[in-house]
């Protein structure tokens, strides 16, 4: 698809201000137009967003292939809530009987865009990429969906720089009124050789297409195009791509086991390449780690797959192989289905220990300047229900969680490198903990849930490995910690069950000194996956949570009086919220759960009594947050309404 203007600007002479013919659109501009049909930038005022508006060539379908279309469309609309996918709002036929799709806009243009403009991505880059799509394919064919023609031009790039597969079902649905239901409907430069042979998309396609996608980005031209200029779509090609092996990227610095990879996800046989995108993913993890990228798994989602909806080649046979050192299948049990709530405690497992990011000063400290957040390299494992806590150098520690069974993984992330490395793991796994730091330079995992809730807790010293210290009074997980002034933990709330209907308000403290805990006033309000941040004035402050129901409370607890008192409510109530301390003494609340996760963030200054708004999360997460002795402010990993992430986010200054 060749694009008018790289941003989405028209260019040339399209007329502005387009009637489709699509319901809710305004305001049309032609950014873009392929072989499928044009692509349009619109206005939504109903919604006031700004969408994609695609428009197929073709006309006049009906019968078996107008029902066709629409179970394909119903089977795209169950993909909208993975990150990497570009969301379809609404599909139909415009006046004239073309089909259309409404999509999500995404301005910084396509992976093809940003080959031109900057050449080939540095095989780290490329191989990330990989990853993302990789879990979106998974995705899509889990939910009964194939894609047909991924391809560089097909992928997105959000505003964040996360890649984002469009188009699915794009090629279908240009195909569904033709004539023989073989016909080749992928770009040649991407085609899997059955394909060319006149064979039907399958899964084997579609993860043949990735790779060649991969290998386009480090290379930057498709495998087969050659050197000479011309018609990349030309016979010449067509018989490359059937004959020739895969050019070889050893030359060029690419790691054995990463060509190796993208050599095997390319064969000429279907029943020789990955039998699955997410197989295709792992292995390029097992590539890049092999090479010395530390990079994360492919995220995928469960979808209800349609009854109607057929999926060709959803796990081809083919005969064993030799293959390189890399992982080949998922680590990862079986993924819970916990109930509304406990998705909602993602962020409340400890990453509420904000306060150890400035831990010399035994307060947190975030910058508020920020007029939004950026994205950073991704944590190696997604994960939920993690703590997250920041050293006094600066490094955040990403601490145990979730992802299909207790982690006993610990990450470390630099901000000045912007790179995360693997460090010695906890003893114990467990998710829904709380995490802290001392002013010694100590990191504490405390509590949190295994088959049962703990009463472990575990101290890191930098260079050494965990160890256990003194052990809680009550099994707790879902409380918050927070390293006050002086140095001690303090450790609030939590559940005492399996659920989130047995909350605690009793409070303990942890000498780092004397390595004892001890009880303080209990809060008013028993709850837990609520946030808890210490002001520099010693006060310490509870905010929302859960005990089945959500709360709004807000209370402040004075060590000087061992007393509890109400402060003003939140503006709506949530649970699975993080919060710190700005430099003026404001209380900031970052995301949460209500009825599904938010990206609010919402400031509260002690002086006036009032809240106000701050800049939202990029999407809504229940997450995990840190803050580090530079006072920025980063939200590390947690979930949204469909799983676990392991997304970066930095408040930036404004």
């Amino acid at each position: 698809m060749k694009r008018a203007g790289e941003r989405g600007e028209q260019k040339g002479s399209a007329p502005v201000g387009i009637d489709l013919g699509v319901p809710g659109c305004e305001h049309a501009v032609e950014i873009g137009r392929g072989g499928f049909g044009a692509v349009y930038r619109a206005w939504q005022p109903e919604f006031g967003r700004t969408v994609a508006v695609k428009v197929l060539g073709q006309a006049g379908i009906e019968g078996e292939a107008r029902r066709r279309l629409a179970r394909e469309l119903r089977a795209m609309g169950a993909l909208s809530g993975h990150p990497h996918i570009v969301t379809v709002h609404s599909a139909g036929f415009t006046g004239m009987g073309n089909p259309y799709l409404v999509m999500g806009f995404e301005p910084s243009g396509t992976l093809a865009d940003r080959l031109r403009r900057s050449g080939p991505m540095p095989w780290e880059e490329a191989v990330l990429a990989g990853i993302r799509i990789s879990g979106a394919l998974e995705t899509a064919h889990r939910a009964g969906l194939l894609h047909r023609d991924v391809k560089p031009e097909n992928v997105l790039l959000s505003a964040f720089g996360e890649p984002k597969l469009a188009d699915f079902g794009v090629a279908q649905l240009q195909g569904a009124a033709a004539t023989r239901g073989d016909a080749l409907v992928a770009s040649i430069p991407h085609a899997a050789p059955e394909l060319l042979g006149g064979g039907r998309p399958s899964v084997a396609s579609d993860v043949y297409a990735l790779a060649s996608t991969v290998y386009t980005l480090i290379r930057g031209r498709p495998a087969f195009a050659g050197d000479a200029a011309g018609d990349p779509d030309s016979l010449a090609m067509i018989a490359r791509i059937g004959t020739r092996p895969v050019p070889d990227l050893r030359s060029s610095g690419v790691p054995e086991a990463l060509c190796e990879v993208l050599e095997r996800a390319m064969a000429k046989s279907p029943e020789d390449r990955p039998r699955s995108a997410l197989e295709l993913g792992l292995e390029l993890r097992g590539a890049a780690r092999a090479g010395g990228a530390v990079l994360s798994e492919p995220l995928v989602l469960d979808v209800d797959r349609g009854a109607d909806v057929e999926l060709i080649g959803a796990a081809s046979p083919r005969r064993d192989r030799p293959g390189v050192a890399v992982v080949t299948g998922s680590t990862r049990e079986p993924r819970r289905r916990p109930g509304r709530r406990n998705l909602a405690l993602a962020a409340s497992a400890g990453v509420l220990a904000v306060v150890a990011a400035a831990a010399l000063a035994g307060v947190a400290v975030l910058h508020r300047s920020g007029p939004g957040w950026t994205a950073r390299s991704p944590m190696p494992t997604a994960r939920s229900w993690l703590g997250v806590t920041a050293a006094a150098d600066g490094r955040i520690y990403a601490v145990g969680g979730l992802n299909g069974r207790p982690l006993a993984t610990v990450e470390a992330y630099d901000p000045r490198s912007d790179r995360w490395s693997e460090m010695p793991p906890l003893q114990t796994a467990r998710w829904g903990l709380a995490t802290a730091t001392t002013p010694d330079g100590r990191i504490f995992a405390i509590g949190g849930m295994a088959d049962r809730p703990l009463d472990s807790v575990e101290a890191y010293t930098p260079g050494e490995a965990w160890a256990p210290v003194a052990h809680l009074a009550v099994p707790r997980w879902g409380a918050a910690a927070v390293t006050a002034r002086d140095g001690r933990i303090y450790v609030l709330g939590g559940f005492s069950g399996t659920d989130d209907r047995h909350a605690l308000a009793s409070v303990e403290v942890f000498d780092p000194v004397s390595g004892s805990w001890s009880t303080v006033a209990p809060m008013h309000r028993a709850r837990g996956a609520l946030a808890a941040v210490a002001a520099p004035d010693g006060r310490i402050y509870a905010l929302g949570g859960a005990d089945g129901p959500d709360f709004a409370d807000v209370e402040v607890y004075s060590p000087t009086d061992n007393t509890w008192t109400a402060a003003t409510p939140l503006p709506s109530p949530r649970s699975g919220l993080a919060a710190g301390i700005a430099p003026d003494g404001s209380v900031e609340v970052v995301g949460g759960y209500t009825s599904h996760a938010v990206a609010t963030v919402e400031v509260y200054s002690p002086g006036s009594h009032h809240w106000s708004e701050g800049a939202p999360l990029p999407v809504p997460l229940y997450t995990a947050v840190a803050s580090t002795p530079d006072g920025r402010v980063w939200a590390i990993g947690g979930g949204t309404d469909t799983g676990g992430v392991d997304s970066v986010y930095m408040l930036t200054g404004r």
